[in-house]
């Protein structure tokens, strides 16, 4: 890999700011027609070299987007696993389940995600929250964020250099998490969709860990304990 070198554990490597101009630009890195390699990690300006894995993972995005279009729904199902890394070992048979109570994009809209999330584990016996949000981020992306270790793990940094308190286990209710997420958006003046933010966070996550390969301790990308709210 590009950019590799050693850490300097006496120099202060402090987060960029999200903003609207920034989150243009890490979207833009999954363009096919992206020729961006290098990125601006942290405040003090040094730019990271890296082999741009998302051009080709746009290509993947848009096949996750037809087969939910087309009613490919346990395809559309296995694609976001595989491409998102949800790493839910019996996706298969958990897909096959979930077919068939979800044929189309229709029948995502007469339910919220915490019922797709009881099915998840009915069908497989897991809560797949991580799963879910993504499914229901392709399903409405302007009104569904993503929830899982690399954007909570972010959102949170990004929360407490405000001065706002935020634990994740809070986190395990989606309602809380989009009411935190508004508040981040505030915080930071940020105007864009979920979806666009959510690639933002993402992106700029995956490019620390692949910075960080080889340390520990600088973030703990963590999961979210999920709770699945009664009605």
């Amino acid at each position: 890999m590009k950019g590799e070198r050693k850490l300097n554990m006496n120099k202060k490597y402090e987060l960029i700011e999200p903003t609207n101009e920034r989150i243009d630009l890490f979207n833009s890195l999954w363009s096919t027609e992206s020729k961006e390699d290098s990125i601006e990690l942290f405040k003090n300006g040094d730019i990271y070299e890296f082999e741009n894995i998302y051009r080709s993972n746009s290509e993947k995005d848009v096949k996750i987007s037809s087969a939910l279009n087309e009613s490919r729904i346990k395809d559309f199902f296995i694609q976001i696993n595989s491409t998102y890394h949800t790493r839910i070992t019996n996706i298969d048979d958990l897909s096959r389940r979930l077919s068939e109570e979800y044929k189309s994009i229709e029948d995502f809209k007469d339910k919220d995600i915490d019922a797709f999330i009881s099915d998840c584990k009915k069908c497989g016996g897991r809560y797949e929250y991580s799963f879910a949000t993504k499914v229901f981020s392709f399903v409405n992306g302007d009104k569904y964020p993503i929830l899982d270790s690399n954007v909570s793990t972010l959102l949170m940094e990004y929360l407490k250099y405000k001065g706002y308190n935020v634990k994740k286990s809070s986190w395990g209710k989606y309602s809380k998490y989009i009411e935190d997420y508004k508040v981040f958006m505030k915080k930071y003046g940020i105007n864009k969709s979920y979806k666009e933010i959510d690639v933002f966070l993402w992106t700029y996550a995956d490019l620390l860990q692949r910075y960080w390969k080889e340390q520990l301790g600088v973030l703990s990308f963590e999961s979210v304990q999920y709770k699945v709210e009664k009605k």
